[in-house]
């Protein structure tokens, strides 16, 4: 049988860890990624300078609310033309840089919102993250 996992985050993401709160799941995310290319230039650089931890909110799971802890690692630039000299790994498939929300979490809020009036879907989102379906 092939092994899947509840959460699908990509190619280049691996969950280390995740952790069951009363009210949400807490997933551990780091990418595996040997590489990340400069968004300025666009160099690929494999020289991490460093990392930290950034949040986002994902879609519902089991009516709890998913919050995923990216580990995010900071690349030194090795262009002498290029102005910028560390930049940030992007992970384009699962959210925009400085987004607080997967990209598929905020698609879902948008179909709810084109679906319904806004001030519906505004009522109604907190209710599906707590539904027993």
């Amino acid at each position: 049988m092939e092994e899947t996992s509840f959460l699908t985050l990509g190619e280049g993401l691996i969950i280390e860890q995740i952790i069951e709160e009363a009210h949400r799941f807490v997933a551990l995310v780091r990418s595996t990624m040997p590489a990340s290319c400069c968004p300025l230039c666009g160099d690929s650089s494999d020289f991490i300078h460093s990392q930290y931890q950034r949040q986002v909110a994902d879609v519902p799971c089991g009516g709890r609310a998913i919050q995923l802890q990216l580990t995010v690692r900071r690349f030194s630039c090795h262009n002498s033309s290029c102005h910028r000299t560390i930049f940030t790994e992007r992970l384009p498939h699962l959210v925009q840089p400085w987004a607080q929300m997967t990209k598929r979490l905020r698609a879902s809020l948008s179909l709810l919102g084109f679906a319904s009036c806004a001030q519906m879907a505004a009522r109604l989102a907190p209710q599906l993250m707590n539904a027993d379906v």
